[in-house]
């Protein structure tokens, strides 16, 4: 009893031990769907810097572009002392340009209108307009300092990820063995307190002759046994079977409304009863009545279930 006492403490610790483990795995799942969607987010971000990057780079190499046409064109003019009809509509031609360029670029242009520059030669503009691009490139760095820090999060999450899937797994495999522990106790505390049989005994009737057992005479048959006490089991109704059956391994009295489930699947059998077990032994026979000339001389086996579980067998022989 104090085995099995034990073994039932022992299973509601390993079930509070699995309950908290459940609680853990669902607490790793939710934090593993979280890092998730923060990753998705995160990479959403990176690509909109990237994309902010590389247009502010193609500004800044637009207007670069155009800052050296225009002081190329003034240093000519400057060496020639003097500008031609040709520089001058160069100069225009310039200017139409930036106005083509800012007109993609609102921007930019909205800064400029900012800073009235109206009035200011084409220099000017370009160098204000520069300055409008150093303020983006301070943006910009900020922006790649946060790309950098986003990225270091990211791989950060990477890990913890991995490792939460990793612990989950663990967690997972644990949960599995204790399931098998815990079914593997119940099924020996359910074997535990099965009933068993002993004193199995084949009673023949007694002929003129007292050792007469002469197969023509025979019209009934006492299959005795004793349901032995179990300290586990408790007050039930239990159904005694018995399988009878001849040298050849035919089963006699076998039809088909005489089945019954046992451990190795459903069969038929012979005669059956059932016994009222109180919490102590008890001694019983079931009684099987058949016609006289139904048995030849030979030797025979019954075989006794209780319930579901075979028990044990005995051989008899009729003359």
């Amino acid at each position: 009893m104090k085995n099995i006492t034990f073994i039932l403490l022992l299973i509601l610790v390993v079930s509070s031990c699995g309950n908290d483990n459940q609680s853990y795995i669902e607490e790793l799942e939710k934090k593993i769907e979280e890092y998730e969607e923060r990753e998705v987010s995160n990479n959403k971000i990176k690509t909109e810097f990237c994309a902010q990057l590389e247009t502010f780079g193609n500004i800044q190499d637009s207007l670069r572009l155009y800052e050296m046409q225009i002081d190329s064109l003034k240093h000519e003019i400057k060496s020639k002392r003097r500008a031609s009809k040709e520089d001058n509509a160069a100069l225009v031609a310039m200017l139409a340009q930036i106005d083509s360029f800012l007109a993609k670029n609102k921007e930019l242009a909205e800064t400029l209108n900012a800073k009235d520059f109206k009035g200011k030669d084409e220099k000017q503009i370009i160098n204000l307009l520069l300055k409008s691009i150093d303020d983006k490139q301070k943006q910009i760095a900020m922006m790649k300092n946060e790309i950098e820090n986003l990225n270091k999060e990211v791989a950060g999450l990477k890990v913890a990820n991995r490792n939460l899937t990793s612990d989950l797994n663990k967690s997972m495999s644990a949960l599995e063995d204790r399931d098998r522990t815990i079914e593997e106790q119940s099924r020996q505390i359910s074997t535990a307190k099965n009933l068993t049989l002993s004193n199995l005994n084949i009673k023949l009737p007694q002929g003129t002759f007292r050792n007469d057992k002469k197969a023509k005479n025979i019209d009934n048959i006492n299959f005795c046994f004793a349901i032995n006490y179990n300290e586990l089991a408790d007050a039930q109704t239990v159904t005694i079977y018995v399988r009878v059956t001849d040298a050849s391994g035919q089963l006699l009295g076998a039809s088909s409304s005489n089945l019954f489930d046992t451990d190795e699947g459903r069969i038929s059998y012979t005669i059956k009863k059932s016994v009222n077990y109180t919490g102590k032994t008890v001694n019983d026979c079931i009684t099987w009545n058949l016609d006289k000339k139904t048995l030849k001389s030979g030797n025979y086996i019954a075989t006794y279930y209780i319930n579901s579980h075979k028990a044990d067998e005995k051989s008899f022989s009729i003359k």
